[in-house]
C-alpha cells in the first residue's frame, strides 16, 4: 500500500501526517485516502493510550472491513466533534453487520468513550513504529498472532478496570 506525504522533505518510508484537535478537513482527507485503498502514518499526539502509546510513536492505519475488527483493534474513528481519535476497542455490539457499535477506550482512562458508529470507523492500526513502550521493538506488527493476543488481554484488563472504577464510584 502507497502512503502520502505531508513532510517538507520526501522520503517514501518516512511518511506522516500530523494533527492537532478538531480538524474536519484533516479528518476528511484521511477518510478520502483510506477509502481509497491507502494506508496512512499518524504521529501519537496525545497520552490516552499510555503507557502502550506514550507519544511520538508513528502508526500505520489501514482501511479494514468492519466485520474484520475485533476486541483489542486499535481504531482510528471520528467523534462527534470531527476529531480523528485512536483508542482501544473492548467491546462490540449490534445485530448485523450494517448496524454494528463500538465501545472504545483510551488505555489511561477510567471510562469508555461514547458507542461508535461503524460508519465513524476510519482504519485500523496494524503497525507501530519506534515505540517509547517496548524501546527494543523497532516495528510492532499489530496483526500478528502474538500482538492480537496482546492487545485482547489489554482490552480485556480495561474492561475490569472500568467496572472496578464504576463500583468504587457507586459505593464510595
Amino acid at each position: 500500500m502507497k502512503n502520502l506525504s505531508t513532510n517538507k522533505a520526501y522520503s517514501p518510508q518516512k511518511e506522516t501526517f500530523r494533527t492537532n484537535g478538531s480538524d474536519p478537513e484533516m479528518l476528511k482527507l484521511f477518510e478520502d485516502i483510506l477509502n481509497s485503498g491507502t494506508s496512512i502514518r499518524i504521529k501519537v499526539t496525545g497520552r490516552s493510550m499510555s503507557p502502550f502509546l506514550k507519544g511520538n510513536e508513528i502508526l500505520s492505519i489501514k482501511k479494514v472491513p468492519v466485520s474484520s475488527l475485533k476486541k483489542g483493534d486499535l481504531i482510528l474513528f471520528r467523534t462527534p466533534q470531527d476529531t480523528p481519535v485512536i483508542h482501544r476497542i473492548i467491546k462490540r455490539s449490534g445485530v448485523n453487520e450494517d448496524h454494528s457499535f463500538f465501545q472504545t477506550k483510551g488505555d489511561a482512562l477510567f471510562m469508555p468513550d461514547r458507542p461508535i458508529n461503524q460508519n465513524d470507523v476510519l482504519g485500523k492500526v496494524c503497525k507501530i513504529e519506534e515505540t517509547a513502550f517496548l524501546p527494543w521493538a523497532k516495528n510492532i506488527n499489530m496483526e500478528s498472532f502474538f500482538w492480537k493476543k496482546v492487545n485482547f488481554s489489554i482490552a480485556m484488563l480495561n474492561v475490569l478496570k472500568t467496572e472496578l472504577h464504576s463500583a468504587m464510584l457507586r459505593y464510595f
